[in-house]
């Protein structure tokens, strides 16, 4: 079984980036919000070896998803890597707080990954 990375962004452009990036080595899952992810999560987490999960995001963003997985204590099970534009360092603190395992900013180069 191939692992499991799910890629949460609202920007179909942005998933698919990140979706041809990791193909190769990756079986990839996407949800378009925190909300979207939530429910994909709370099915399939064992198959999970990572969650890539932008900030802004409707319906749920991302800040408010990683204060549901963090009181859940899902951040234990596999690690959460932010990749977003957003850049104050009230963010980035704020993530890293609920236990993020990394931070990485937008935009990126496919060869970075």
């Amino acid at each position: 079984m191939r692992k499991k990375v799910l890629i949460v962004d609202d920007s179909k452009f942005n998933r698919e980036m990140l979706r041809d990036a990791l193909s190769d080595e990756y079986e990839t899952a996407e949800a378009g919000n925190g909300v979207e992810a939530l429910e994909y999560i709370e099915a399939h987490r064992a198959e999970l070896v990572a969650v890539l999960l932008d900030i802004v995001m409707p319906e749920m963003d991302g800040v408010e998803l990683l204060k549901i997985l963090n009181e859940k204590e899902y951040m234990d099970t596999f690690p959460v890597i932010i990749v977003t534009a957003e850049q104050p360092a009230s963010v980035v603190e704020e993530c890293f707080d609920y236990g993020i395992s990394d931070f990485i900013r937008k935009p990126i180069k496919n060869t970075l990954i």
